[in-house]
Formats: structure tokens, C-alpha cells, sequence
């Protein structure tokens, strides 16, 4: 389909305009949705094709700048399952990776889904403290 810019896009929905494209053009897709939810007067949407495991960097970098600039576009993603993998502190054992956050030596406060969950020197919490990550957001909702 075709906006009246000139532009194609992928999906129209009654609520949302949606781009779908491959995860590594997660840049475009982030302007593209935008300029359709514009041009239709409809919520952006991306969709992104995530084709390995290691495809789950770029679904963080978007969803942390949408997030970051506060921009009203749905994030969802297709591909092969993406999930954490176990990680372990050398300083803390299996079974206290059971907190909601992870507690970094530098005080900021993770999520289980962000890269830096369970890295380097910290511990396990059920409770955020400190300041938040700039990229999963922490503690804050």
C-alpha cells in the first residue's frame, strides 16, 4: 500500500499503521512507523523479523529508545524464540538469581530482560534501588 506521500507500508489497521521489516533496519522501521501512524492518523507499529538469538540486541535498542523518547509505537517481534540465557555471578550461587532486578556495582537497577541483567559485579534483588538503566528502565513502570 501507499501513502499519500508516496511511501509504502506494510499493514493498515483500524488502530494502527505497522512496518515490518528485518530487525537490522530496526532504525528505519522506528521513522517509517512514525510517518505512517502520521500520514493515517493511526498508533505506529513495528514489527520486526528476528532471524537469531543474536537479533535480540537491536529488539533492546529500539524498544530502550521508544521508551527513552516516550514515543506511542507497539514493538512486537517474529522469528525463533529469543529468550535471556542463565546467567551466573561468580560471587552469587543458582539459586539466588530469583530477584526481579539485578542491583549492578554501579548501583543501577535492571531488569531481567536487559543485557546487563546478572553481568559483572552485583546481586540479585526483589526490589529496585539506586538509579535506573537508561536502556531496560529499571525499576520505574
Amino acid at each position: 500500500m501507499t501513502a499519500d506521500d508516496g511511501t509504502s507500508f506494510a499493514i493498515l489497521t483500524e488502530t494502527h499503521a505497522i512496518e515490518v521489516d528485518f530487525v537490522s533496519k530496526w532504525g528505519e522501521a522506528i521513522g517509517q512507523s512514525l510517518n505512517f501512524g502520521f500520514q493515517f492518523n493511526r498508533k505506529a507499529g513495528i514489527i520486526l523479523n528476528l532471524e537469531t538469538p543474536l537479533d535480540r540486541k537491536h529488539l533492546f535498542r529500539v524498544n530502550s529508545i521508544v521508551r527513552h523518547y516516550d514515543l506511542t509505537i507497539d514493538v512486537l517481534k517474529i522469528g525463533p524464540q529469543v529468550t535471556n540465557p542463565p546467567t551466573k555471578n561468580k560471587n552469587q550461587n543458582s539459586s539466588s538469581n530469583s530477584g526481579g532486578y539485578w542491583i549492578s556495582l554501579t548501583k543501577k537497577t535492571h531488569k531481567k530482560e536487559c543485557r546487563d541483567y546478572g553481568k559483572g559485579s552485583g546481586k540479585y534483588v526483589t526490589e529496585g534501588s539506586g538509579a535506573n538503566c537508561k536502556i531496560c528502565g529499571g525499576a520505574k513502570e
